[in-house]
């Protein structure tokens, strides 16, 4: 049927051909489209990912820090985004753990706290896998109540830690410095602001995410935090 609807269309315009996938960035693709559609011109400056959080959820991402005893003025915090909707962009559990123990071994990590985001069904399995590690300074976080408290919580953060996901954009629309963990079949999907993000991709295009190691991310990592 719709191949019978294509057919009565009278007006067409150009994507990107499939050679051209991966050399133009999301939003230059879109940005394009507009453009050919309605004549409207987006400079590359205006087309930074923003998000308006509300002062409410922001002083609740704080009350919470508190709560926790985690001081955002001295202590550095880390959120950790494993999961994704296809198990084939997500990052293993286990990693995430091993990655939080091994940054506690250096020094510019030692006193750092850690958040582990989950989906509120996913809560329970997170605190128990960082119960079973050991792991110190860790608690699994997630927006619960609404939208906002997820990117409340993310401008409280020093850096991101993040498979490819909103996470990542959200983490440039706050402007903290990101670590995308990313396979190689999207890469016009990558970071918007490239000064502030890292992006770790697998080796082949046919390799998942779990394919990236800890060592790939300890690499990666900036040599102090801010």
């Amino acid at each position: 049927m719709r191949y019978f609807s294509y057919r009565k269309l009278d007006a067409t315009f150009s994507p990107y051909s499939a050679a051209d996938v991966g050399r133009h960035h999301i939003s230059s693709v879109y940005a394009d489209w507009f453009h050919q559609l309605t004549g409207l011109e987006i400079p590359v400056a205006e087309r930074y990912p923003f998000v308006h959080i509300p002062d409410s959820a922001l002083q609740q991402a704080k009350a919470q820090l508190r709560e926790w005893g985690v001081d955002t003025q001295t202590t550095p915090l880390v959120l950790l985004n494993p999961f994704a909707k296809s198990h084939k962009r997500a990052w293993p559990l286990e990693r995430i753990t091993e990655l939080i123990a091994r940054m506690q071994q250096q020094p510019q990590w030692r006193h750092a706290c850690f958040l582990v985001n989950a989906m509120p069904q996913e809560l329970a399995s997170v605190n128990a896998a960082i119960a079973a590690a050991g792991v110190a300074q860790t608690r699994a976080f997630s927006a619960v109540d609404n939208f906002f408290q997820l990117p409340a919580m993310l401008a409280q953060c020093n850096l991101i830690i993040s498979v490819e996901t909103s996470i990542m954009h959200l983490a440039n629309a706050v402007h903290v410095p990101v670590i995308a963990l990313m396979r190689k079949k999207n890469p016009e999907w990558a970071p918007f602001d490239s000064a502030s993000s890292t992006i770790i991709t697998v080796a082949r295009r046919s390799d998942w995410v779990k394919a990236i190691s800890v060592e790939q991310v300890l690499q990666a990592l900036p040599a102090r935090t801010t």
